[in-house]
């Protein structure tokens, strides 16, 4: 069976097509970790209200391609051949604009969409996707699959039991934040970075590693930043393998964030066998234990409800909001709490094995990843040979 993936994709989906070798990909995928600023552009035009009026979303047009099916991430496709989307979120399918299919276009494009006949499978990135799916759009018509498979993180070589004892051991306490620049406020960097200072300033043995795309830091921002003796600034421009062992010799990651869809860090962390700090919001709490690999904190902002619905009054007023760089000081100081649990060493080191042996589980592990995506993939090949 040979894959075509119609779309742009995340870096973190080339680890599917490396594992998965009963099936042959298409070798022309672009994949991304960040966005340019073409990228960034068209996205914030296509949020413009016109659009929504219009029930506009994009749906790519595809034919004519040497393979059996297409992949696509959070894109309908109007395609030739069977496909499945992987889907961050329901509203990715729109561009994330709430009113996209709230009007009488948009409802009707979505729904032939959703009725396509070669859409076969939508498959989720967390439970947290999987079950609003219905809520926020539509009833899935009975000929799609809607499964949740969580995105394949390879295990982290440099892992095992006896490391993360050692490394819990470490005098200094060693903390990550690891986030796109542009949203390093929204997702609680500043918090984060005074939160560390107040152990620093209280004797604490404490160092934070700060990985971002300097670029798009607020001048300002990257002033605090550099005036904190206790921390390292890198660029986000690392292959996989070296955050791999940054992950390794982290303790604690910290993700106490406004504005997230998943989380990926938090799973990579876990690998890594670290302890996690993040936010009670969306598929984080799928990740972190409250209490046994690590601590979940109410947001400064709730970008979806507890109930995992998007919140219109953050969603859709984010200037006001999460990108405001109002700092929330209950956040500061609940982060800092934590922190000072953690540099129990005790502590710590339960927390670590547990995020670690939690990663190995099946819902997490390559084997189990893969034997879902192979799963899907003998599907689509028996639906072949029946028709």
């Amino acid at each position: 069976m040979k894959i075509h993936w119609a779309t742009r994709l995340r870096g973190f989906l080339r680890h599917v097509s490396q594992r998965l070798t009963t099936v042959e990909f298409s070798e022309d995928n672009n994949y991304y970790e960040t966005n340019t600023f073409v990228d960034k552009l068209k996205s914030k035009c296509i949020h413009f209200r016109i659009f929504d009026l219009l029930g506009f979303f994009q749906v790519i047009q595809i034919k004519n391609v040497d393979c059996n099916i297409y992949g696509s991430f959070n894109r309908f496709l109007s395609a030739d051949k069977p496909y499945f989307i992987y889907l961050e979120n329901p509203t990715a399918l729109y561009h994330y604009s709430l009113d996209r299919i709230k009007y009488r276009l948009g409802k009707k494009r979505f729904k032939a969409c959703l009725e396509d006949r070669n859409l076969r499978y939508i498959i989720c990135m967390s439970k947290a996707c999987a079950n609003t799916f219905e809520k926020i759009n539509m009833a899935v018509p009975d000929h799609v699959k809607l499964i949740i498979i969580y995105p394949l993180v390879p295990t982290n070589m440099w892992v095992n039991e006896q490391q993360i004892h050692q490394k819990c051991q470490n005098e200094t306490l060693e903390c990550l934040f690891c986030v796109q620049g542009i949203r390093f406020a929204s997702k609680g960097g500043i918090e984060t970075m005074r939160a560390v200072n107040r152990l620093y300033d209280a004797g604490v043995k404490i160092h934070l590693t700060v990985i971002t795309k300097i670029s798009d830091v607020n001048e300002e921002i990257l002033e605090e930043i550099k005036s904190y003796p206790f921390i390292t600034l890198y660029d986000f421009t690392f292959p996989y393998s070296e955050l791999e062992q940054i992950y390794a010799n982290t303790n604690i990651l910290i993700q106490a964030t406004s504005d997230e869809s998943f989380g990926l860090t938090i799973l990579e962390a876990m690998k890594g066998g670290c302890a996690l700090i993040g936010s009670q919001m969306y598929a984080i709490p799928e990740m972190i234990r409250d209490g046994y690999n690590g601590y979940l904190l109410e947001p400064h902002y709730w970008f979806f409800d507890e109930n995992n619905i998007p919140n219109p009054m953050v969603w859709n007023h984010r200037k006001k909001t999460i990108y405001s760089g109002k700092i929330s000081e209950s956040l500061v100081a609940a982060i800092s709490e934590k922190l000072n649990l953690l540099s129990d060493r005790k502590k710590l080191e339960t927390f670590c094995l547990n995020s670690y042996r939690m990663s190995m589980c099946e819902e997490f592990s390559e084997e189990g990843i893969v034997k879902k995506w192979n799963d899907v993939l003998n599907d689509f090949s028996n639906h072949a040979i029946n028709s």
